[in-house]
């Protein structure tokens, strides 16, 4: 089934399943293939920016599951696509007053993007780009996976010395415009 999340964003739920006690975790989301712009999974959502997200697991989650995760990974997407008066971009979230990293665990993201920028990788932040997020606990950058198009393999055979092509990509657009962001890259 479909539904709204309080952002007017769609999600899609698996219907008649009793929810757990607790369901601020125990998720594990995948970024869909950008050129579908639509999750492909039994449940997922589409962000405000166009970011299909697969939830594949638990493979199947209520509507209130289904809400909570959707408004949770929108309000980080806003939190990192934050931007000032001047066009500054602030990583901060006025709506929920909270930063990206109080949603994402920030080394984790650093991580995640050092290892998609190093090795190249042509689907770095496009498609098979993935969270976890624990009961009670913030969302984290990773697992890596899907690695086979980077350092010049598979089909695609990118690597270039600066890959730019990375930071002009859903997330990173915007991380390597956050001064924060860009120190925790240099100090890591």
């Amino acid at each position: 089934a479909a539904a709204e999340n309080r952002y007017g964003r769609t999600y899609r739920y698996t219907a008649g399943l009793t929810e757990p006690a607790d369901i601020t975790g125990g998720y594990l989301l995948a970024r869909s293939d950008t050129a579908k712009a639509k999750q492909d999974a039994a449940n997922g959502f589409v962000t405000a920016r166009g970011c299909a997200m697969n939830v594949q697991s638990p493979a199947w989650c209520g509507r209130d599951a289904m809400a909570y995760i959707s408004e949770y990974y929108q309000e980080f997407e806003d939190a990192v696509y934050a931007q000032d008066a001047d066009g500054n971009y602030t990583g901060y979230n006025a709506q929920t007053g909270k930063y990206y990293y109080e949603y994402c665990d920030l080394t984790s993201l650093v991580q995640a993007y050092l290892m998609q920028s190093l090795s190249g990788n042509s689907d770095a932040f496009y498609s098979s780009f993935f969270f976890y997020k624990d009961v009670d606990g913030i969302m984290y950058a990773g697992p890596v996976w899907d690695m086979e198009s980077t350092c010049g393999g598979g089909w695609s055979g990118i690597i270039t010395a600066d890959n730019d092509f990375i930071d002009s990509r859903y997330l990173a657009e915007a991380l390597t415009k956050i001064p924060g962001f860009r120190a925790a890259v240099s100090n890591y």
